[in-house]
């Protein structure tokens, strides 16, 4: 019964989500408002929604932090994996791309959040802060994530993620009323993801994170991953990437959202004490890292070579997340 209701509440995700993708691009051309407002922060702050619901049905439901961590963690590696793997069926084109300053900028952000999760790991900073009842660590994560979205949002525009002319005949109210439900739809079936995540892995005795990072993360991370496809094969590169580490960095700041709403402690106690949460910080960070080496080479050189082996690490670097962390099964 929970098997299958997993699955119909993702294919609810996965088709909620590309309805919301729609309605975004739609409000894009039926207002005034920028495409850089809603593409970056509407549209990202959306497809992550699946992400912030079952995070926080986790801590708040079902009291289960470290799968809040897996999935927030693992969605973050399973996103840059599966860019990584489209990337290098389109390598021919993407290897003649130049990568924006505003790529470089998200994923150095995302570098300095991840290296506070692995400072974590080997010194005990998670303290907690008296009457507040939040740790130190959402503190400092909340302080890189206030700095990254500040100088990104003054950095200029290169590309619009949706450039195709308005066709449709709804109207700008109708495209509201049509994005609302289908918010209040994904936030539904997120909560029943995570319940009924958490009962398979009483079922298969899946460690937490193991679980929070594959039954969860692989599915709330399908719309940010139909995105992506979507804008390579329109060639899009640099929003491509963009749209990926993007909402990584989004995803990282639902950590600290999951950590306020926590009252029995904080949901950093797995940093050091869970072997499965120690690889996704581990296996996250080499993630980042390489792709932001990935991006810095774009704006020099044209190399297919270094550019098939670096992606090639960094979906490599997703398996071997499942393999180590299922030997402590």
């Amino acid at each position: 019964m929970f098997f299958v209701l997993y699955l119909f509440v993702s294919v609810v995700i996965v088709f909620t989500a590309i309805k919301l993708a729609k309605y975004t691009g739609l409000l894009e051309k039926k207002t005034k408002v920028s495409g850089a407002l809603l593409g970056g922060v509407l549209l990202a702050s959306v497809t992550s929604l699946p992400e912030l619901f079952a995070s926080l049905s986790a801590v708040v439901l079902f009291n289960d932090p470290l799968l809040s961590m897996g999935n927030i963690l693992g969605s973050n590696i399973f996103n840059l994996g599966f860019m990584a793997l489209f990337l290098v069926f389109a390598l021919g084109a993407f290897s003649k791309s130049k990568m924006s300053k505003a790529n470089i900028a998200y994923f150095l952000f995302v570098l300095g959040i991840y290296l506070v999760l692995f400072l974590g790991v080997f010194v005990d900073i998670n303290i907690q802060i008296p009457f507040i009842s939040i740790s130190i660590i959402t503190i400092a994560i909340l302080i890189i994530y206030s700095s990254g979205v500040y100088k990104i949002s003054k950095m200029p525009i290169e590309e619009n993620l949706l450039s195709e002319p308005d066709t449709s005949p709804l109207s700008a109210k109708q495209v509201v009323v049509r994005f609302i439900i289908a918010c209040v739809v994904l936030v539904a079936a997120s909560v029943g993801l995570t319940f009924a995540s958490t009962e398979i892995e009483k079922i298969l005795n899946l460690g937490a994170g193991l679980a929070g990072a594959v039954l969860i993360g692989c599915t709330t991370s399908i719309p940010e991953i139909t995105a992506t496809l979507a804008l390579i094969k329109k060639r899009n590169f640099n929003m491509a990437v963009s749209n990926i580490i993007g909402s990584n960095l989004f995803n990282l700041i639902i950590i600290c959202v999951c950590d306020i709403f926590y009252f029995k402690g904080t949901v950093y106690s797995g940093l050091q004490n869970d072997s499965q949460i120690k690889y996704l910080i581990y296996f996250g960070l080499f993630s980042t890292v390489t792709g932001l080496i990935l991006v810095l080479l774009s704006r020099r050189i044209n190399n297919k070579v270094i550019y098939f082996s670096l992606l090639l690490l960094i979906v490599l670097s997703y398996l071997g997340f499942l393999i180590f962390s299922s030997i402590y099964l």
